[in-house]
């Protein structure tokens, strides 16, 4: 830590904590990610994952600049990741601030994010790696409103076995995870459909528990994101993206292939389970639906 100055903390989580730093020689500022290891297993692994990430280079992914060890006064042992500083803020915030506004967001500006974040995640796929934590939280801004995947925490490497490990923040679990199944990078495309769907209702629910007790409950997310005035095409999208088996999920390519053709028809099952209800006494507008999460009503 000699090289840098500390300033202050930006956030904390299962990992660890994140501090704002500024590099002394350059004076350029940083976020710097310090990741406790409890054992010397701990740090050679972190170490190990981290010399993957300084090797990814990707407009949309945020860039890591150095890495180092640690120890504090408390002789706690920390593998610490310097990365670039995204001073435009996170989708959560943006997420948020459209709520408070009750405004929502053009369809366009969704594609152009999903699209980016695709083009991330493909490449990280195609390196054998896994994000294993993507939700709003960790989609940063740049200032040409661009999007970037950041704060990978400690990704892994796909064995041909697939992974066990749960790495994540449970709310955003995949339903493979929250089995404690062996998954794969479609534990990114659920990120990714998470994602979509909360930039389309402006509004978190636990769909992942919701979707074990009941699968159809992403007919609801469906039915929500064509009332709110999007198209079809990314309603059907979100669906195939929430599916709970793994494999009936697309991959990256696939989805940045409908997003850049949304005119291509949806599949007929899904238009068909996604279309709007009608109130039976007025048949103009919708039918109110209970949320089965908080009863709260939403149209």
């Amino acid at each position: 830590m000699e090289e840098y100055e500390k300033l202050y903390r930006l956030g904390s989580g299962g990992q660890g904590k994140i501090l704002r730093v500024r590099h002394k020689a350059t004076d350029v500022q940083y976020a710097c990610k310090m990741i406790l290891a409890r054992d010397n297993y701990e740090m050679n692994f972190a170490l190990r994952e981290i010399k993957m990430l300084m090797d990814l280079q990707h407009e949309h992914i945020t860039n890591y600049k150095d890495f180092f060890i640690h120890r504090d006064r408390y002789e706690d042992l920390y593998v610490c990741m310097v990365m670039e500083l995204c001073e435009h803020g996170d989708l959560s915030t943006q997420i948020k601030e459209a709520k408070r506004k009750h405004t929502k967001f053009d369809e366009r500006r969704i594609v152009k994010w999903m699209s980016q974040l695709c083009r991330a995640l493909q490449y990280i796929h195609g390196r054998d790696l896994l994000h294993r934590d993507l939700k709003p939280t960790n989609v940063f801004f740049t200032a040409q409103d661009d999007v970037k995947i950041g704060d990978f925490g400690l990704s892994t490497a796909i064995s041909t076995a697939g992974r066990r490990t749960v790495v994540g923040t449970p709310y955003y679990f995949a339903p493979e995870l929250m089995l404690q199944q062996k998954y794969d990078s479609k534990v990114d495309m659920w990120g990714l459909g998470i994602v979509l769907m909360e930039l389309c209702t402006l509004r978190e629910r636990p769909i992942n528990s919701q979707i074990l007790e009941n699968p159809g409950v992403v007919d609801e997310v469906t039915r929500e994101i064509l009332h709110n005035g999007y198209g079809p095409a990314l309603a059907a999208l979100t669906h195939d993206l929430l599916e709970k088996q793994p494999e009936a999920r697309p991959t990256a390519p696939e989805v940045l292939a409908r997003l850049a053709n949304p005119a291509a028809a949806p599949s007929a099952g899904v238009l068909s389970q996604a279309t709007v209800t009608l109130c039976d006494m007025c048949q103009e507008q919708p039918a109110v639906v209970q949320c089965s999460a908080c009863d709260d009503e939403v149209f």
